[in-house]
């Protein structure tokens, strides 16, 4: 892990006692290492976040369960037979 040294503002890492740019003392440590490693990687977050979105789009999709109405207006796909079954 790395922290922005108190003079310089460059980062350092956390363990670090001196600055190794500008050799300013730096303050302990606030947060200890042990407390972030329980967060979930990037990697793992974008999974439980796909998951989440996929279980959303499939249990709001009963849309598509009934047949769409005729609309006169439409025409067939080009090559399509047509609609009455004669060849012209």
């Amino acid at each position: 892990m790395l922290r922005p040294c108190t003079a310089c503002l460059r980062h350092v890492r956390v363990s670090e006692t001196t600055c190794p740019f500008c050799a300013a003392e730096l303050p302990a440590p606030a947060v200890s290492l042990t407390a972030t490693s329980a967060r979930l990687g990037r990697a793992a977050a974008f999974v439980a976040g796909a998951a989440l979105v996929a279980s959303a789009v499939t249990a709001t999709s009963g849309c598509g369960d009934r047949p769409k109405p005729k609309d006169p207006n439409t025409q067939k796909p080009y090559g399509a037979p047509p609609a009455d079954g004669l060849l012209v």
